[in-house]
């Protein structure tokens, strides 16, 4: 019998009730995208409709093979994404740039003779079998092959390789695989399991949106096993993009990172392109992210100060930017390059996400520790610094809230840095430096994905649990060396304030943190004295 006891007693009947058990042991989960970067960019490949994923071994998979930055220097956006992930970045989420003219056409496997042509507009009627649109948008285009089913003639065996040319520049099926599926052309087909085999279903269950597939349902079944008894592939070129990318396709593909559900910590913006970069700041500010922008190291001191002042963001805001200038000139690590001077800010993106990824026992990393001096080195084959620079040269460039990586010698060895570890904040307060502004970002990340949970709660029961966690949250930050003490906390590291609204005290909670958060040292000073025998 299983009813010893039961879960729900009914009006007034004699019985035990065990009631489902509750688990008091509330914590927030671990972060979600504080490993993962994010860039808008030019692409070879990758859909153009949303923001996607590209994890660190899939990076040519998704967006397609290196370009060269000397045919165009927008190209360098994937240099910047090979880095960070060399560097220490899990994956990226990428907005792909498009202009209005791009078309992505539907693949057609016709009905009435072997064959294999793409078309804009499909029509509901017609001798077509299988309609396929792919979403990854490939400009040169796939080598598709279709044939009758392996265990049943009646169904489509698809393949979709990159394509793949050989020693006379003809194509081959030999390329890497990127779909490969096998379903029946009949809707509402199911298997032993009663499963969905219809082949846009099953499409659907592998691919997820990637891959769309439609057949049409006035064709008969049979023709597979007459028509495509043997294998049959042709090369296709489904998508195009001739056009101009204007200001408003920018616009859009950097407003859809600020839409996607995907999680990340950083922004890169490395290019010129000031609508973009102008674009990807207020992206930073609005969603509390921060943003790593590269400064032309081609542009001597003066110039990359003077491009800088062309952005216009409030004092406070700079805090979320992080502008880096780098006159290294380098081997491209794809290779399609060669020796050209391009930014660094992929590797130093890259590298806080490595940072990140070590964390001690309050679960917290080093993010009191910023991406800077020896013990971070850029890394890199044949590098040297186009432009050397005096102490005037370094104060401009201070001044202007800008990181040089330049070659820098230690006590136990030399290499080429980040010199500086400036947040872009126009102040002279803590938030000038990089390390205190990302301490910032988090605890505003952390508080705010805190603060959605309590939502709908009861206010007594909201204010506590807030005062927990801040207590704990903040305790954790004290004892992982991010804090000090401070005479305007009364010796104290940080407080905290958390109480109904005064003006709206039913619904409204105000929480208040307030941090002495720790230092970090640009300047060390020494002085030297001499003294006699007597």
């Amino acid at each position: 019998m299983q009813n010893i006891y039961q879960r729900r007693l009914v009006g007034q009947q004699s019985g035990v009730q065990v009631n489902m058990p509750v688990d008091k042991t509330d914590r927030i989960l671990p972060e979600v995208g504080d490993q993962i970067v994010a860039t808008v960019g030019c692409f070879t490949r990758g859909r153009i409709d949303r923001p996607f994923f590209v994890s660190a071994d899939k990076l040519q998979r998704y967006l397609g093979q290196a370009q060269s930055m000397r045919r165009d220097a927008r190209n360098e956006t994937y240099i910047q994404l090979y880095e960070a992930m060399r560097a220490g970045a899990a994956g990226a989420v990428v907005s792909r740039l498009s202009s209005d003219e791009a078309s992505n056409a539907h693949i057609v496997i016709a009905a009435d003779t072997e064959a294999i042509h793409v078309t804009t507009n499909l029509a509901l009627a017609g001798n077509w079998l299988l309609s396929i649109q792919m979403m990854d948008c490939i400009n040169a285009g796939v080598y598709v092959d279709v044939s009758r089913g392996i265990n049943n003639p009646q169904h489509v065996h698809l393949r979709i390789r990159e394509r793949d040319k050989d020693s006379q520049g003809n194509d081959t099926n030999e390329g890497a695989m990127l779909y490969e599926l096998e379903g029946s052309v009949v809707d509402g087909e199911l298997d032993e399991n009663n499963n969905s085999i219809f082949i846009g279903d099953v499409a659907h269950r592998f691919y997820g949106d990637w891959l769309q597939i439609q057949a049409n349902p006035d064709v008969d079944p049979n023709i597979m096993n007459q028509r495509y008894a043997q294998r049959y592939g042709v090369p296709v070129v489904a998508f195009s993009d001739a056009g101009v990318v204007s200001v408003r396709n920018k616009s859009q593909a950097v407003a859809m990172l600020g839409k996607t559900n995907l999680k990340y910590r950083y922004l890169i913006a490395a290019t010129a392109d000031m609508t973009l970069v102008s674009e990807l700041m207020s992206l930073a500010q609005d969603f509390n992210r921060k943003l790593f922008i590269e400064v032309s190291g081609l542009l001597s001191p003066e110039a990359a100060a003077a491009w800088l002042s062309n952005f216009n963001y409030s004092a406070q805001g700079g805090m979320y930017f992080d502008f880096n200038w780098s006159p290294l000139r380098r081997d491209d690590p794809t290779g399609v390059s060669g020796n050209v001077v391009f930014g660094t800010v992929g590797q130093k993106a890259g590298a806080a996400c490595a940072r990140n990824a070590i964390t001690n026992g309050f679960g917290l990393s080093q993010l009191n520790q910023p991406i800077a001096g020896k013990d971070y080195f850029i890394t890199g084959t044949r590098i040297s610094q186009i432009y050397q620079l005096d102490d005037t040269d370094l104060a401009l460039l201070a001044k202007a809230r800008i990181n040089p990586a330049i070659f820098s010698e230690y006590h136990d060895g030399s290499g080429y840095v980040w010199a500086d570890s400036f947040s872009g904040a126009k102040k002279n307060g803590i938030t000038k430096l990089a390390s205190a502004s990302e301490i910032m970002i988090w605890v505003q990340d952390m508080w705010g994905r805190f603060g959605k949970g309590l939502l709908q709660k009861p206010m007594e029961a909201a204010i506590d649990s807030m005062t927990k966690f801040s207590n704990e949250q903040l305790q954790a930050m004290d004892g992982s060396n991010w804090l000090t003490p401070s005479a305007q906390l009364n010796g104290q590291s940080f407080a905290f304030m958390v109480a109904p609204s005064e003006r709206y005290p039913d619904d409204h909670i105000d929480t208040t943190i307030m941090l002495s958060i720790d230092g970090v040292v640009r300047v060390v000073n020494i002085s030297t004295e001499v003294y006699s025998r007597h």
